[in-house]
């Protein structure tokens, strides 16, 4: 932590345990998918909607965070965003209701974007020197909260606490992390004047690189939020696993994945 200035040791470390939530608030839907699916009756094609509504609105919210990051400031697009997730993760399956786990889910998908968004803009900020050090740790924090989002659930259905406990839990973490954040020194962070030149848009969207970059990093986070969602229902459906088993093959995966990040 010596690479960090002292007075934003607190914002990082805040920001480090919400990327974490994030990733235990993200995998959770997979985990308990076969409840879901079970207790709701829900079809595959209802429950691939609701699953894709919260990745439209993570989609959405991460081009519409960036342009309001500039108009009110972090503090605020964070806070807003975690107000969101709170907000969506309090009424998520408390209802078999398709249409309104969708707007629920999508309401989710829109504030996990901007949570995202301000992390990746401060972690650059706080990092001297273009290292990548932080903003590595960062993704690996949120692999760690993706494989534990699953063994919390297990725990949580052990102790008969319902498999819909954890978005109750998960939504009033997220309510007390936007009022964390409300209070971290966000206009310490560097100006982007000191970052780099402003680009415009025309020109990245003829830079072929990154159009590339875009279109692999869509089809591998798509690949991984597949499976995440899905490996569990796969696993109870086809090898008559139990609930606790297909939520633990969503902890394996994820273990997977933080081993690679953790290697590269």
């Amino acid at each position: 932590m010596s690479y960090i200035e002292k007075e934003l040791r607190s914002l990082f470390f805040a920001l480090l345990v919400s990327f974490i939530i994030f990733g235990v608030s993200l995998t959770i839907i997979g985990a308990t998918l076969p409840k879901i699916i079970s207790d709701f009756n829900w079809s595959y094609i209802s429950t691939g909607i609701v699953l894709s509504a919260g990745s439209i609105g993570y989609f959405a919210s991460s081009f519409i965070s960036g342009i309001l990051l500039h108009k009110l400031g972090p503090r605020k697009v964070i806070v807003i965003g975690l107000a969101l997730q709170f907000l969506g993760l309090l009424f998520f399956a408390s209802t078999p209701f398709v249409l309104l786990n969708l707007l629920l889910n999508l309401m989710i998908g829109f504030g996990q974007g901007g949570t995202e968004v301000v992390v990746n803009f401060s972690v650059v900020r706080i990092e001297k020197g273009g290292r990548s050090r932080l903003m590595n740790l960062m993704h690996a924090a949120f692999s760690i909260g993706a494989v534990i989002g699953p063994y919390i659930v297990i725990m949580l259905m052990r102790a008969e606490f319902g498999w819909q406990a954890i978005y109750r839990l998960m939504s009033f973490v997220s309510l007390i992390m936007a009022g964390i954040f409300w209070f971290l020194p966000f206009k310490k962070l560097t100006d982007d004047e000191k970052i780099g030149s402003k680009v415009k848009i025309r020109s990245l969207i003829s830079d072929s690189v990154l159009i590339l970059s875009f279109l692999i990093l869509l089809i591998y986070v798509g690949s991984e939020l597949g499976v995440s969602n899905w490996v569990s229902e796969y696993y109870v459906k086809y090898f008559g696993s139990s609930v606790n088993t297909g939520a633990l093959m969503v902890s394996i995966f994820w273990v997977g994945l933080l081993a690679g990040r953790l290697g590269t």
